[in-house]
């Protein structure tokens, strides 16, 4: 989003915050909404673990080291053990791009504790702003 490699009219937006923010949701609804691609590194790992490749593979091997089952039938997030470990792995990982970005001067923030269609316009806002 700097524009030093990226065409006029294209960006790279990073949806960033905590499992359970709204992400996934807000994203789709750019994507609908502006054309845009989506990509989820959840969906992707996802997709490799059932179409059985080398990373699926991976994957699956990591979840089931940390979690000692050998299928992957319930979604990461139905207990409170793993949702906490998904929180710590996010202040951790994910939350110093924050800093990263903010520092560079390609951060806008959104309050994704407002309501969807909220969080919908200030980002829609956002997106305009971006490709324009």
């Amino acid at each position: 989003m700097d524009g030093t490699d990226t065409p006029r009219g294209c960006a790279n937006l990073v949806l960033l915050g905590p499992p359970g923010a709204g992400k996934g949701t807000q994203a789709r609804m750019l994507q609908e909404g502006f054309d845009l691609v989506q990509l989820s590194t959840g969906d992707l790992l996802r997709a490799a673990v059932a179409a059985g490749t080398e990373a699926g593979r991976a994957a699956r091997a990591g979840v089931c080291d940390k979690c000692g089952a050998s299928e992957m039938t319930r979604r990461a997030e139905d207990n409170a053990e793993t949702v906490e470990q998904r929180l710590r792995a996010y202040h951790a990982q994910t939350a110093p791009l924050i800093d990263y970005y903010d520092a560079r001067g390609v951060l806008a923030r959104v309050d994704a504790m407002a309501g969807i269609e909220a969080v919908s316009q200030a980002l829609r806002t956002i997106v305009r702003k971006t490709v324009a």
